[in-house]
């Protein structure tokens, strides 16, 4: 996937401020284990320029290193008292970074792309998310980066039920509904910290008797 135009390089092969480097010319390394199994490392940058910093990221990195997963949720929102689709990132300055192992050459690409901030849980102790991290990350975007939205019922007490969408692999963590909105906050943890995220849902129109 791609996000933005492509930068072009100088012909004088300087970078200014901002700007996306030229990609770095490298010996294939050795190949990744097959069995090794996905993870997931976290990394931080400019709120409002992901897609600035992928457009550029995508350039520098190699496809065999690993892949980049940006997570965005499908929202109504209101605007001039009308409600529209919207799509915005699920975690505002934040891309994952999906690898069977993280190279070195990885980790220079990452961190060379204007708008890097830092990896999680820093600089210093780059770690990737732990097995139940990992399995719950692949869980809300198993239905693609573009997390569309559920389909809930509402009992006689006003409690969610959902039937069907992202939200049914994630009902148990649900912390708070908007039903006027259509929205239902999810905690999810990461490297021990604890990230909100709103998804959207659908209420359809029958009820679920007790």
């Amino acid at each position: 996937m791609m996000f933005g135009p492509d930068i072009a390089q100088h012909a004088a092969g300087a970078t200014l401020p901002g700007e996306c480097p030229a990609a770095p010319q490298t010996a294939a390394e050795t190949e990744k284990s097959p069995n090794a199994r996905m993870e997931y490392y976290v990394l931080a940058v400019k709120t409002g320029r992901e897609a600035r910093y992928l457009s550029c990221a995508e350039r520098l990195t190699d496809p065999a290193d690993g892949r980049f997963v940006w997570p965005r949720r499908a929202l109504s929102i209101r605007r001039d008292g009308m409600w529209i689709d919207s799509v915005a990132p699920l975690y505002p300055g934040y891309i994952f970074w999906e690898t069977r192992e993280l190279s070195d050459r990885s980790i220079m690409a990452l961190r060379k792309s204007p708008g890097f901030i830092k990896f999680l849980r820093s600089n210093y102790d780059i770690a990737p998310l732990d097995k139940r991290e990992s399995e719950l990350f692949v869980e809300l975007i198993a239905g693609g980066e573009v997390i569309r939205k559920s389909k809930v019922v509402f009992d006689e007490n006003n409690r969610i039920r959902v039937v069907d969408g992202p939200l049914m692999r994630l009902e148990g963590r649900i912390v708070k509904v908007d039903r006027r909105k259509g929205r239902a906050r999810v905690a999810l943890t990461f490297h021990g910290r604890t990230m909100l995220a709103d998804l959207g849902f659908e209420v359809m129109e029958k009820t679920v008797e007790s």
